[in-house]
């Protein structure tokens, strides 16, 4: 995996709002966190969020073999953003892939959650399955090392996006996940060079060794991402109504997430909800 540059990761952080406020603990929500677009005079800036996303495109779709050899091979910076393009649009294709890139940056910038595969890369091959998660990242946890098999739902309406996740993670937790954790082989597995010698031979250790799925920890991080109308009619995150909105909105999309109740069967397996 190849480090995001600081010139995204400080664009990330500027334009993407971690939404926090009193009397109301999302982390007690299976780890539920909200994030909304910030404003810049009066406006939201859904715009810039396209620009973002292109500029993180590389990093997301890209291989750390590909940047080797694009980099010995002195490709121009528009060559390796045309190969990343080419690799999630495609005719006809549904904004899915943009709902992952989004999820790639919220693990990469605020969860410490670093790219362990280029899942696009291998989605975009016929010669190799893919199982079902949209990101494959890992964190380093209580002295152990935690797999991350991220969801992401792009929907114009929550409860459609709702819906279709809890069946995708149902589907991928039955029948998908070891073959997800099988899939893990050293020579797929990407691990920046930057990263310590220790940390990235626990990692290739875990994963050559093959481990019951019982004694993985592991968490599913579950990007919901949906439009709201009301946003227009706001224009700063700090002000005193889009708060009390933003508040009740999300404490109603939380409660629809908790009463779904099926997780609990999963010992190992912690869920992380972001809207």
């Amino acid at each position: 995996m190849t480090n995001l540059p600081s010139d995204i990761t400080e664009r990330a952080k500027n334009l993407i709002f971690k939404f926090e406020f009193g009397g109301f603990d999302f982390k007690n929500i299976d780890g539920g966190q909200p994030y909304t677009l910030n404003y810049e005079q009066k406006k939201y800036r859904q715009d810039e969020l396209v620009s973002l996303l292109f500029s993180a495109l590389p990093y997301f779709a890209l291989t750390e073999a590909e940047y080797s050899e694009f980099h010995e091979l002195k490709k121009s910076p528009s060559y390796y953003d045309q190969t990343a393009i080419n690799r999630i649009v495609k005719p006809g294709k549904k904004a899915g892939d943009y709902g992952e890139i989004i999820l790639f940056l919220l693990l990469e910038l605020f969860y410490g959650s670093k790219k362990l595969v280029t899942k696009v890369f291998y989605k975009t091959s016929n010669s190799l399955p893919v199982f079902g998660s949209d990101a494959t990242h890992f964190t380093k946890e209580d002295g152990k090392i935690t797999l991350w098999f991220g969801e992401s739902k792009f929907y114009q309406n929550f409860t459609d996006a709702l819906d279709a996740a809890f069946e995708s993670i149902d589907g991928f937790l039955k029948t998908k996940i070891k073959g997800e954790v099988e899939f893990l082989t050293p020579s797929r597995v990407e691990i920046n060079k930057n990263t310590d010698k220790d940390l990235r031979d626990e990692v290739i250790k875990l994963i050559d060794g093959k481990p019951s799925l019982d004694d993985v920890p592991i968490k599913v991080p579950v990007l919901i991402t949906y439009e709201l109308a009301e946003l227009k009619n706001f224009d700063d995150v700090a002000g005193s109504h889009f708060i009390e909105k933003m508040k009740a909105e999300f404490e109603s999309r939380y409660q629809q997430i908790q009463s779904k109740n099926w997780q609990k069967q999963y010992k190992n397996v912690t869920f992380v909800f972001r809207t």
